[in-house]
């Protein structure tokens, strides 16, 4: 068998038209017979392109609204024949035809009619292609011999190959396309199978089987380490952080995206809080090592929120990542730039024009705008959360974007209302978002709350407590009068004493200790506010 397999032969479907009146002049050039059906057929036969339909051919007409029309023997052994002394033979004697040379065929629109919604289940189905998965998936089948097209993006490769080879095309060019045909047929199945799920099922989180299209987003430069290699992928039609568009900067690393989805993910927490409480202003966040290491709502002032969001931990902040809930403004730019404070990533819903300029002074920054997910809140966080496991295995959860469970002020001495504000920003905010076990403070001033000091990642719950003190005081930041955090009970009180001899008046934990009586009587003791929220925050 030769490696060229000369075009003689073609049958034309398509329900995407872009190009096919072009690329069937093409091949009537080249002396192909062509075969078509419905549509397609009457288009061709239009704009002057010879063919004959596949009535002709079967001595059938379609039937059943045009959902029976290729599946009979004269279509199928054709595309399926070989091109040997057997096949050919057995091909004359049953059917009187020649074989399929090329099959050019698309898809019902199924995943175009889920994009742009449907009025019920029938009109659904009516988009669940029978004939033309089945032609593709043959032809494919049979790429030693036959060329399976189904994308006009792919004629014009397919010209080339002819033109080069004399209305040959080429085994190189046929196993591209089968494997590209076998792809389609399996996304095909993988969409319809998911929306009839949802359909069917969705009461069914988690199904015995889920079946995804995860689609590459980019290559890195290297995974977590240099000698890892890694990209970036994400699910088929879904939005997510992949929309973010990058403006400027240096290739994003796979650090830099963990980072990024980590920034991205408070800035929507902030935005929340804000929403919950009735509240005007504006958030940042700083981030290293996906941890928070600064964060403020202020009612005003995006550059105050930046700062004070920076100088809660300046020093982690060299080399991370800053989100913000507002348009990106020249203010802030200019803040960076005369405090020479080394940005990694910027991630902003939206620039203002006048500050590119200013924030591209750093050539190798890297800006995020994340305007097209800004506003997608619910639906980014409606499907499962995945975090991998040794083989190529996955958990999932749902994501945790539920507010406090309850509010239960266990304590005698009750805080006021900027109290409850802070407590709340402290713990859904810095205290949620740092690694477990995580502790932090948080500060009321004039116009918002910021965090002062943030814990993150040990093993006792009393040392995070100490440890996020600690880094508040190194960091010049008096704790008198702040409230602080905790993403699970207090075992002892020995966390509560830490916390109160480090200044703070109110602290909120979920509660649920075996011991909350004993932590409780230690705040009545100390004459500071306990707040059980029912809900914890752990991060893995």
């Amino acid at each position: 068998m030769t490696d060229l397999i000369p075009v003689k032969r073609a049958l034309l479907s398509v329900s995407d038209k872009t190009g096919i009146v072009e690329f069937g002049k093409f091949l009537r050039e080249y002396d192909v017979d062509l075969v078509s059906t419905g549509g397609t057929y009457r288009l061709l036969k239009n704009n002057g392109v010879e063919l004959t339909s596949v009535e002709e051919v079967t001595g059938k007409p379609e039937i059943l609204g045009g959902r029976v029309k290729t599946l009979q023997y004269e279509i199928q052994g054709p595309i399926l024949a070989k091109h040997d002394e057997k096949d050919l033979a057995e091909l004359k004697e049953h059917v009187g035809g020649n074989p399929f040379d090329m099959i050019v065929c698309n898809l019902y629109p199924f995943e175009e009619t889920i994009k742009k919604g449907y009025s019920n289940i029938d009109e659904l189905m009516e988009q669940i292609d029978i004939g033309g998965p089945n032609m593709v998936r043959a032809a494919s089948k049979n790429y030693k011999y036959e060329v399976a097209a189904t994308n006009p993006n792919q004629y014009e490769p397919i010209r080339e190959d002819m033109k080069e080879n004399n209305g040959c095309t080429t085994l190189e060019t046929r196993k591209k396309l089968a494997l590209e045909g076998f792809k389609l047929n399996a996304i095909y199945n993988t969409l319809i199978y998911n929306q009839l799920s949802k359909e069917f099922e969705p009461e069914n989180k988690f199904p015995d089987v889920i079946i995804e299209v995860l689609e590459k987003v980019r290559e890195h430069r290297y995974g977590e380490n240099w000698d890892q290699q890694s990209a970036f992928y994400r699910k088929r039609g879904k939005p997510s952080i992949a929309d973010a568009k990058q403006l400027h900067g240096k290739k994003i690393s796979y650090n830099n995206d963990l980072d990024i989805d980590s920034a991205v993910e408070v800035t929507f927490e902030i935005k929340r809080f804000m929403e919950r409480n009735n509240l005007k202003g504006v958030g940042t966040a700083w981030f290293k090592h996906t941890t928070p290491n600064g964060m403020c709502w202020d009612r005003e002032s995006g550059l105050v929120s930046t700062d004070n969001s920076y100088q809660c931990d300046k020093l982690s902040a060299y080399g991370g990542i800053l989100g913000t809930t507002f348009p990106a403004t020249k203010e802030i730019a200019d803040y960076l730039n005369d405090n020479k404070i080394f940005l990694e990533v910027l991630t902003a819903p939206g620039f203002e024009e006048d500050s590119l300029e200013a924030f591209k002074e750093k050539k190798g920054r890297r800006l995020l705008d994340i305007t097209s997910i800004w506003g997608k809140d619910k639906e980014l966080h409606n499907g499962l959360k995945a975090q991998g496991v040794l083989g190529e295995a996955i958990l999932l959860q749902d994501y945790d974007i539920n507010p406090l469970k309850e509010w239960n002020v266990v304590s005698k001495k009750k805080p006021t209302k900027e109290q409850k504000l802070a407590l709340e920003f402290t713990y859904l905010g810095p205290t949620k978002w740092a690694k477990s076990n995580s502790a932090a403070y948080g500060m009321i001033y004039d116009t918002g709350v910021k965090a002062v000091g943030i814990g993150a990642g040990q093993q006792s719950r009393v040392h995070v407590v100490k440890l996020a003190a600690d880094k508040a005081k190194e960091f010049g930041h008096d704790l008198e009068g702040s409230v602080m955090g905790t993403d699970s009970f207090f075992p002892f009180r020995d966390g509560l004493d830490a916390a109160v001899d480090a200044g703070a008046v109110g602290i909120i934990t979920p509660g649920g200790s075996v011991r909350d009586e004993e932590v409780i009587d230690a705040a009545n003791e100390r004459g500071v506010i306990l707040v059980h929220c029912g809900k914890r925050v752990f991060r893995h």
